[in-house]
């Protein structure tokens, strides 16, 4: 009889090798540490890893996902809510895909008529018959038919979401973001229909503009061929149906309305990008919203009466969303404008579920900042603000001649209504400022230098106290920041605490303080004698 005893070599891997780790150890690497072209080769070493990393690809690829109104996507949808997966499915949002029944609308950026033939020829045909299919879809009720059916039988969904931002560039196609995920079937319909991919066919100028990159059109780009301004209303209609029809399981809507164009008439009480806020299906809908988003980048100023319209439908959908437990206004960094028609609802009461907030680029009056803080104190726990002016609202701009500039600091009872939100575990604030009036011509002399290095340095300046200054030197110096985040409620108390206390120094004394810029404490260091 031998002594030596022979083993399967794949049999020693799996037992002792990489296939032979713990199962938490495997879920713990798909679920965090690998990208997806990494993970998906592991799971096909052998059937052991598959096995094992089940759940971690199931809660890492199902547990939200995203599809369009189309007859390709919607299928997958119905053939996933059939499958092993769809016990890890707990979102499913709908995005506002869809292609433009116009097709001269898909040509307006191709350069020359040669390469529209060119992709006529080709892909006519081909998306007459998409088209077609959309459509019938729509007429036959299939789309609202199995959004009703998923959304009945997932075993374990709890949010329905619908809108979302326009992703415009491939880059964006699998960021598992699950504000930016692009819809499913999205990549197959651009390819079926040869959609330009917004990294391909670059060419360079001559060299005395080598920098400079230009892209050649001879094909319909990506953000055209799937975006039908005018209809993407349906889309909500038929998800704010669906979701009333599974009203019995207690499903919360997360709804995103993305950045649209106020191009309308100003005979339409809305764009007819939205939709109307009348209805029963609509209001059963919102008064189910567990999140809101709304994006104003392409809106128009204040003067413009259909601006105004907008206002007021934006308006009249915060106040049907009083069952959020998240709000956020987002818009173009740079482009300010009066949201006072958003804070009114709140300021009024009635959210008593919200606890998180985000509002960017804002103009609004103090009290009435003031007064939706403090309706919102009993449930806030999250409050991002940034790039947030506080406007005249009546005071007379002669005032800031006078030497008392801290009377007028609007900004530190801000701070101190937001020491007292108990609640409050995250706090955001970014390019605060407020309305101070004309200020008085400033002189350089040798006991301001401080605020000269402040008027040259610009928003990173160094602000000096002057009650730190001693014998022609600086005893310490202090580094400003423009923004100011904080977690734990005790060390938002204590920073604002320290906002207050250098408010009331640097209003009078620093540059950028009697123009109304809130600065932030960076460090403290205490500058060498020299």
């Amino acid at each position: 009889m031998s002594q030596f005893q022979t083993t399967n070599p794949a049999e020693e891997m799996n037992a002792l090798g990489f296939a032979g780790l713990p199962a938490d150890i495997l879920d713990l690497l798909g679920k965090e540490h690998l990208d997806s072209p990494d993970f998906f080769n592991m799971r096909l070493t052998c059937r052991s890893v598959q096995a094992k990393t089940f759940h971690a690809f199931g809660k890492r690829y199902f547990h939200h996902v995203k599809f369009m109104l189309s007859p390709h996507s919607l299928a997958a949808l119905e053939a996933i809510s059939k499958s092993e997966f769809s016990s890890f499915i707990r979102h499913v949002g709908i995005g506002l895909e869809r292609l433009h029944t116009n097709k001269d609308h898909t040509f307006h950026h191709l350069a020359y008529s040669k390469d529209k033939r060119g992709w006529l020829k080709k892909y006519d045909q081909t998306y007459e018959d998409e088209v077609r299919k959309q459509q019938e879809m729509e007429q036959n009720k299939t789309n609202l038919k199995i959004l009703v059916k998923v959304f009945r039988t997932l075993p374990n969904l709890k949010t329905v979401g619908v809108g979302g931002p326009s992703i415009k560039s491939q880059a964006a196609e699998r960021i598992w973001d699950t504000e930016n995920m692009q819809s499913w079937g999205t990549e197959h319909m651009l390819r079926k229909l040869g959609a330009e991919d917004d990294r391909a066919d670059r060419k360079r100028e001559p060299r005395y503009a080598k920098d400079r990159i230009y892209r050649c059109k001879k094909a319909p780009e990506r953000q055209t061929i799937l975006y039908d301004e005018e209809k993407k209303h349906r889309t909500f209609g038929i998800v704010f149906k669906a979701f009333v029809a599974a009203a019995d399981r207690g499903l919360k809507l997360d709804l995103y309305i993305p950045e649209f164009w106020t191009w309308y008439s100003a005979e339409e009480a809305i764009p007819s990008s939205l939709f109307s806020l009348k209805g029963s299906n609509v209001e059963k809908a919102l008064s189910r919203i567990g999140s809101l988003t709304v994006n104003l980048t392409d809106v128009y100023g204040d003067g413009d009466e259909e601006k105004q319209l907008l206002d007021t439908w934006i308006e009249g959908l915060c106040r049907q969303a009083k069952s959020a437990t998240s709000i956020q206004l987002c818009q173009e960094f740079g482009h300010s404008q009066n949201l006072d028609y958003f804070f009114k609802p709140l300021a009024e009461g009635g959210y008593t579920q919200l606890k998180s907030l985000r509002v960017s680029c804002v103009e609004i009056e103090l009290q009435l900042l003031l007064g939706a803080l403090r309706k919102l104190s009993p449930t806030i726990e999250v409050i991002y603000l940034s790039t947030f002016n506080i406007t005249k609202a009546g005071y007379d701009p002669i005032i800031m001649y006078d030497e008392s500039y801290g009377r007028y600091d609007k900004w530190g009872d801000v701070y101190k209504l937001l020491q007292d939100l108990r609640k409050l575990k995250t706090l955001s604030l970014a390019y605060l400022t407020e309305y101070r009036g004309p200020i008085k011509e400033e002189t350089t002399d040798d006991n301001s230098e401080g605020e000269a290095i402040a008027a040259l340095v610009g928003p990173i300046a160094t602000a000096i106290a002057d009650d730190n200054k001693k014998d022609g030197y600086w005893k310490y110096q202090r580094a400003w920041k423009d923004y100011l985040v904080v977690y734990g409620h005790q060390k938002i108390v204590d920073a604002l605490g320290r906002a207050i206390k250098d408010n009331e120094e640097t209003i009078t004394q620093d540059y950028w303080g009697r123009r109304g810029c809130k600065k932030f404490r960076a460090v403290r260091v205490r500058k060498l004698r020299s």
